[in-house]
């Protein structure tokens, strides 16, 4: 005979049937037994809190209440296990009770989440894409996407290590997790040293620093001449024309051509503002300053605008050669910005050659 109730399955039943007179007789049947009765799911609203890492993992015995089934449960499972800073406040849970039959019956719960204050933060910076001359693509990450008192977050850079919010600062938008936007007015040609940076409860906190080296961009179709290659030659005229491959902005020189500081080719202390003579696509530009402390000459047009592309001639007279036959190479032959750092650079000039004897 069948003694367990939760025995499920085909079971093979002897039946023996004894008659007064003692005889008896017995024939064999299989009965099959089924789990047709849902089994009882009790579910259990739960309040939990995030880790220190904004996470939170609960299973289906911490929603149960005491489900059951006449049978026996064969498992129990959670729609939702995983939480994080997003679930904040009530989230429905659903319980799904399956028993040994296959039944299954589901309960509804609700998990409450809650954010612990004062999170740990932390900033990482991540390196630089697209790279330019002028610009580059910089960001950085804040580590715990909870975290919802973050008044200012961006960039830090300088050309010099260990920038902070005193030196070039960008802001990018507020918020937890990744950013990154683009930074310009870099300086061409330069290392520049950057941080990301965010300010949480009034307190400045600074990733790891990294760096990168800006492009240094050649300029185009270049050359010189000089008018005379004489050795002391003096009122010299020297020529030179280029294609910009950038835009010069505000406070640029359109020409800062210099040669080694103790043996220059030439002498151009003495040229006058009026001696230089500026085109910018055949049309003449006002020069607005000039410097000439003898081994270079630094211009600056009233009009700094020159888009790219555009052909530029450069006319400068009174300059006075050296007074030594020799090759003088150029330290460099650039425009640039107002403190002298590069923008575009002329690559490999050639050198001023003083052959000639008077």
């Amino acid at each position: 005979m069948i003694t367990e109730a939760n025995t499920l399955g085909t079971v093979t039943v002897t039946l023996t049937v004894r008659n007064t007179a003692g005889k008896t007789a017995s024939t064999t049947f299989n009965v099959t037994i089924q789990d047709i009765e849902a089994p009882i799911a009790i579910a259990k609203n739960i309040s939990v809190v995030l880790d220190e890492n904004g996470k939170a993992t609960i299973t289906p015995e911490d929603i149960d209440n005491g489900s059951s089934d006449t049978c026996g449960i064969e498992s129990m499972a959670l729609d939702i296990t995983e939480f994080n800073c997003s679930h904040a406040g009530n989230n429905t849970v659903l319980l799904t009770v399956t028993d040994k039959g296959g039944n299954k019956t589901t309960a509804q719960a609700i998990v409450t989440i809650g954010i612990p204050i004062n999170l740990p933060v932390t900033i990482s910076t991540t390196a630089a894409t697209n790279i330019a001359s002028f610009t580059a693509t910089l960001g950085g990450s804040i580590s715990n996407d909870c975290v919802t008192n973050i008044s200012e977050r961006g960039i830090v850079w300088n050309t010099n290590p260990n920038p902070t919010i005193a030196n070039y600062r960008v802001k990018m938008e507020d918020g937890p997790g990744l950013f990154s936007g683009t930074v310009d007015n870099l300086f061409p040609n330069k290392t520049t040293y950057y941080r990301a940076y965010a300010i949480v409860n009034n307190a400045i906190i600074y990733g790891d620093e990294q760096s990168f080296k800006t492009i240094a961009s050649p300029l185009s179709d270049f050359s010189w001449t000089l008018s005379d290659d004489t050795v002391g030659a003096e009122n010299v005229t020297y020529n030179f024309s280029f294609t910009t491959a950038l835009d010069l902005g505000m406070n640029t020189q359109i020409l800062y051509a210099i040669q080694q500081y103790e043996t220059p080719g030439w002498n151009t202390a003495g040229v006058l503002l009026e001696n230089v003579t500026v085109t910018i696509d055949g049309v003449e530009r006002t020069v607005s300053s000039i410097w000439t402390p003898g081994y270079l000459i630094s211009l600056q047009l009233v009009d700094p605008l020159v888009p790219a592309g555009s052909k530029v001639s450069i006319s400068i007279t009174g300059i006075n050669n050296s007074g030594t036959i020799r090759s003088y190479p150029w330290q460099w032959i650039q425009t640039g910005t107002s403190n002298g750092c590069e923008i575009e650079r002329v690559i490999n000039p050639n050198p001023i050659v003083i052959i000639k004897i008077k």
